[in-house]
């Protein structure tokens, strides 16, 4: 699957490699959703936890909610198209 079969907008191509970057590029790693979005500019963090939510639903992460907040795991498949982009 590539950037043109999935249409990712450029905030979801930010979050994916925010995400990426917060797992140092680990599918074993689960980083708070506070330490992706706090990646971007004040105005742009409810947009990337909103595009967190839409890259769940393609299937590129998961959201693993635990007793304090909630935390995010890419997968392989995200893994591969966050180093293409």
């Amino acid at each position: 699957m590539s950037r043109d079969d999935l249409r990712l907008t450029e905030i979801q191509i930010a979050t994916l490699r925010a995400l990426a970057e917060a797992c140092n590029f680990s599918p074993n790693a689960h980083p708070p959703e506070e330490s992706i979005v706090r990646r971007f500019p004040t105005n742009l963090r409810g947009d990337a936890s909103t595009a967190l939510d839409q890259l769940r639903r393609l299937g590129l992460c998961r959201r693993h909610p635990t007793r304090g907040n909630t935390t995010w795991n890419i997968n392989q498949e995200g893994l591969r198209l966050a180093r293409q982009l």
